[in-house]
């Protein structure tokens, strides 16, 4: 589980995540709530979408200045993904019953 970032311990919780180099994403359980949880760290690169990183940041290409962290409430999809569960299965179970029934007849 990812710790969750507060303001007064930030800059010691992500010195965990500044040695990641690609895009962490992971399920975490804030108070009951889940939530998406993903990470995207910035890179230090010679072209980063048009832009020489190394021009303004002194540092080794490949070096982590930072990283954006975004957690999103995923409750209201996880409840569609369980209705639809819900309804698929019980439409495989009434199709069992009628091909048993037809058969069986």
């Amino acid at each position: 589980m990812v710790p969750v970032c507060h303001p007064s311990r930030r800059s010691m919780r992500w010195t965990a995540y500044l040695d990641v180099r690609s895009c962490t994403k992971q399920m975490i359980d804030l108070n009951g709530v889940q939530s998406l949880r993903v990470i995207e760290p910035f890179v230090a690169k010679r072209d980063f979408r048009g832009t020489n990183c190394l021009e303004c940041h002194a540092v080794p290409e490949g070096t982590v200045l930072g990283a954006v962290s975004i957690t999103l409430d995923v409750t209201e999809e996880f409840d569609a993904i369980r209705k639809a569960d819900i309804a698929l299965w019980s439409i495989q179970a009434a199709t069992q019953i009628i091909i048993y029934l037809r058969l069986a007849g």
